[in-house]
């Protein structure tokens, strides 16, 4: 049997779960050949960066350390990391992964969401050429945890982490949003990066999903938008048609799927 290119952390769910994340007083632990290998590629990426005249800044992340499953509620254990390291380690030597032990990987969490209109449309999106990794692939709308989801409590909103993503992405901000779901978490097998899968419930129609798209401020980081009917034979369809794909968008449509089948059911 294939393996999926992803790995399962935390599954889906048909009830709704809580989840909330928290900061932990802890470091990536790494060695001076690790780090000489992130000073490179920070450096490549830079040059990389400056040639296609594109921004890129050594941004504060938020880092998977752990998680805690209970009654109903997943509590992610976060810890600080930053974009170099998330670089020079997961987006472009995920190969190491074996080699140097998981935990000296950056592992920001990254957050991920299917769309879903009011006409019954799911949609995803095809990643532009001007972006650092997955170059026209077919992938989920948004990004990584950042300090600016850091609440004053020392907690990091997840949910409204996700919000601010799609909306920089499509334009579609928080009044537009019928429900957000949280489908699970995710490992990507090529770069080993944690996801969050939600599914983002909007207000809109196609038409003005597409006319909020070409205003919105990240519009480029997609060159389409990517539909789909909601029906389990289209996404089956779809998954076996679609080329390439991320990884993160395989899992995304296997967990909405998931959560569609009765209990009991293979």
């Amino acid at each position: 049997m294939t393996h999926p290119p992803y790995e399962v952390l935390v599954a889906p769910n048909r009830s709704r779960q809580k989840w909330s994340a928290s900061l932990v007083d802890t470091t990536r632990p790494t060695t001076p050949d690790l780090e000489r290998i992130i000073d490179k590629e920070w450096e490549i990426q830079t040059q990389r960066a400056e040639a296609e005249q594109r921004p890129l800044f050594n941004g504060r992340l938020f880092a998977l350390h752990d998680w805690v499953e209970e009654s109903g509620h997943v509590h992610l254990k976060l810890h600080s990391t930053n974009y170099k390291d998330f670089v020079g380690t997961n987006l472009f030597h995920g190969d190491l992964w074996g080699s140097v032990p998981p935990e000296s990987f950056a592992n920001p969490v990254g957050t991920s969401a299917l769309v879903r209109t009011s006409d019954g449309l799911l949609w995803l999106g095809r990643r532009g050429d001007q972006v650092s990794f997955h170059a026209g692939h077919v992938h989920t709308f948004g990004g990584i945890l950042e300090e600016e989801d850091l609440g004053p409590s020392g907690g990091v909103d997840l949910a409204a982490a996700m919000i601010r993503e799609l909306q920089e992405e499509l334009g579609i901000d928080e009044p537009k949003i019928e429900e957000l779901i949280p489908l699970g978490m995710v490992r990507d097998r090529q770069i080993h990066q944690p996801e969050l899968l939600f599914e983002a419930i909007v207000t809109i129609t196609t038409a003005e999903l597409k006319q909020l798209w070409q205003r919105a401020e990240s519009r480029d980081e997609h060159e389409e938008l990517v539909p789909l009917e909601d029906r389990a034979d289209a996404v089956q369809q779809f998954l076996e048609a679609v080329s390439p794909i991320a990884p993160v968008a395989v899992a995304i449509l296997d967990f909405h799927e998931a959560r569609r089948l009765p209990r009991g059911t293979d």
